[in-house]
Order: structure tokens, then sequence, then C-alpha cells
């Protein structure tokens, strides 16, 4: 019996529905990427969209898989520029899936719910979670809903297990991609199912640090200056993942980035990228 939980595709019609359930892999192809929505609030803003137009338009091959944690409808009337992303680019596609079915066969199902529920930081220790369960159960790359891509991710695809860094000493979980039922990638989730502390709001992150180092029994310095940490596992510095500095994004997108749905209604870069 495979552990693979069934994603509820949502190709979402001018209205409100219950989304299908759909098994991932003979919907959406072998390259997947991955991102989390999990506010529960079942709506993106303009930046959001943008992440994923994006990221689809320089990887049309690739499955760019959007997954709303914990929601049964999502509404399509309060989701304009997500619906014209939907018509216009066929690799993005909208999935849901609750946190237990995602936990259900990983250590995470001995983390406390009531207490990750608790947690002042809920949305982004669930978000911290589901993506370490999804690159488990269905390989893949993992990026935060927050990116703008700027040139096709086939590189980082093909090294199929890879980290990033966001400095020189630190080993972040905002990109990441890793094959399905990856030993190391089991070993950062039993680290993280011990260590978990809904108090600390990058609990996830020092997990991913304390596996890199107890495994390959280096520090994070010198595995991100050595890139190649192990032959099946790379650590990529934050020059991959973050190029523009976020204070030059305005001059980057000016003029450049026109958003679906800003056309018209004097939204600014300044507004778009808030």
């Amino acid at each position: 019996m495979s552990d693979r939980p069934a994603l509820n595709q949502q190709c979402l019609p001018p209205h409100d529905v219950s989304p299908l359930k759909l098994p991932l892999k003979r919907n959406f192809g072998k390259q997947v990427i991955f991102l989390l929505e999990t506010s529960q609030k079942g709506v993106l803003n303009l930046r959001q969209v943008c992440t994923l137009e994006s990221a689809a338009g320089l990887n049309p091959e690739v499955s760019i898989i959007l997954v709303f944690s914990d929601l049964e409808q999502i509404s399509s009337k309060d989701n304009p520029a997500m619906m014209e992303l939907l018509e216009n680019s066929p690799n993005v596609k909208i999935a849901t899936l609750s946190s237990s079915e995602a936990f259900k066969g990983t250590p995470f199902e001995g983390i406390d719910y009531r207490m990750l529920k608790n947690s002042s930081d809920f949305k982004v220790h669930s978000s911290d979670l589901l993506r370490l369960s999804l690159l488990w159960k269905f390989g893949g790359m993992y990026m935060d809903l927050d990116y703008i891509t700027l040139r096709s991710l086939s590189l980082l695809l093909r090294l199929k297990n890879f980290l990033t860094a966001d400095a020189e000493y630190n080993i972040n979980n905002s990109m990441l991609g890793f094959e399905r039922h990856n030993p190391f990638l089991w070993k950062i989730l039993e680290h993280l199912q011990k260590n978990f502390n809904p108090e600390i709001y990058t609990t996830a992150v020092a997990s991913i640090n304390a596996a890199v180092r107890e495994t390959f029994k280096i520090d994070i310095q010198e595995a991100i200056r050595r890139v190649e940490i192990d032959k099946q596992l790379y650590v990529l510095n934050y020059l991959v993942t973050s190029p523009v500095k976020y204070v030059d994004c305005f001059q980057v997108y000016a003029g450049a980035c026109s958003p679906r749905g800003t056309e018209g209604n004097g939204a600014s870069i300044k507004e778009f990228l808030r």
C-alpha cells in the first residue's frame, strides 16, 4: 500500500466547489515543485500569484503545485488573479491536503497537534512540517510562496537532493529538494519530531542544521563552502536563492512585472511586493 496521501486536485470553475480526490503522481507527472499556503484563508495576494506565474513560465515542463492545507473549499471569486493564472498556465495545479493525512506514516505523527495548533507561530510551523512531509512522501522540490523565479530551475531539479543557505553559516528551509523516501530526509524528520518546540520560530531550521552536523560530522559553514557534502546531497549558498537583495527588488521589477489583476486599478509595484 502506498503511503502517498491523496491530494485533492482543484481546477476551479467560476464558483465554489468541493475539491476532487485524485492521486498526485498520476496527474502531476514526475518533476514537481510544491508551494504551500497554510493561513487557511484560501486567498492569494498578487505577489503570491506572481510567484506561481514566474515559476510556471520559466519551467513549462514542470508541475507547479500549490497546496492549501486543511481546507475543503477555495473561493474562485475571491481569487481572480489566481483564476486567470490557472486558465493560462496548464502546468499550475491547486490541491488541498489535511495536516493529519500528510503526517500519517511519518515521525510527525508523534507531535501533539494541539500543541502545534496553540503555537503563536502555527502558520509557520505547520508549513515547516508539511513541506518536509510532502517531500518525504512524493519527492520533488519545495519553494516558499514569496519567491520570484528569474531563470529556469532545471539545474536544481537535476540535483534532486539539495538544501539551501540564507547566510554563510545557516541552512534554511525556504527552498529544498529531495527524492522520495530519501534516508537523510528521514533523519531530519526524526530530529524535528524529537526536538520540536512550538515556542521557537526556527525550530525546523534548527533541526535541519543539526541533522547536517550530526550526520556528516561537519560544521554548517564548511558544508556550505563545499557545496557537495555527500555524493547525493548538495548545500547551495544564499546567492542561488536570493541573488537580488530585497532593497533592490523594486528596481528589478519596476516596469518589468505586470502582475495579473493589477492592470488599470492603480496598483503600484510597492503594493504588489508588500
